[in-house]
């Protein structure tokens, strides 16, 4: 490790469906209410990501997941719209992670060819980065808490966001 970095381990939960949920795992409303129970099942982890950011020492700063897609793609998403970014925006840069999941599972083919045929069968749901997963995740949030804010206050953590963007924002 670096001098001088801290590390935090917050995980969220196990992110890949069961076997017999692999062929639902690309319906994005599915995947939405997935992305949701993480929301409210791990709140006490997001408080704790979002306290840890609160602090203006925390800077630099990185999160990820172990593929970078659905528990750092929902992270992402509540820390983007707490710092006001538009939906659109935050729906655009999940898709992104499509492309990405398709260099990771060559890499993945490529670095355990033995596992070639289990990751065939996953791949689907490795891959899945659908827009409207991310937008109905997103419109729920809304729905439910009002705002990025609310769902922060609902979580313990009501003045995370307001430094969270005085240490992001300029």
């Amino acid at each position: 490790m670096l001098s001088g970095v801290v590390e935090h381990r917050l995980p969220l939960a196990n992110v890949l469906p069961e076997p017999e949920e692999l062929a639902a795992w690309t319906n994005p409303l599915i995947v939405a209410r997935y992305y949701r129970a993480l929301l409210d099942d791990a709140g006490a982890t997001i408080a704790e990501i979002l306290a840890i950011l609160s602090d203006p020492s925390a800077y630099p700063a990185v999160f990820h997941g172990s593929a970078g897609k659905d528990r750092t793609g929902v992270v992402a998403a509540v820390l983007l719209g707490i710092l006001g970014v538009p939906d659109d925006t935050i729906v655009a840069d999940y898709a992104l992670s499509a492309g990405a999941m398709v260099r990771l599972i060559a890499h993945m083919h490529a670095t355990y060819p033995d596992g070639s045929d289990q990751l065939h069968r996953l791949a689907a749901a490795i891959g899945a980065a659908e827009p409207a997963a991310m937008r109905a995740l997103l419109e729920g949030l809304r729905c439910d808490y009002g705002s990025f804010d609310g769902y922060a206050a609902a979580i313990g953590v009501d003045t995370a966001p307001r430094y969270v963007r005085e240490a992001l924002l300029v």
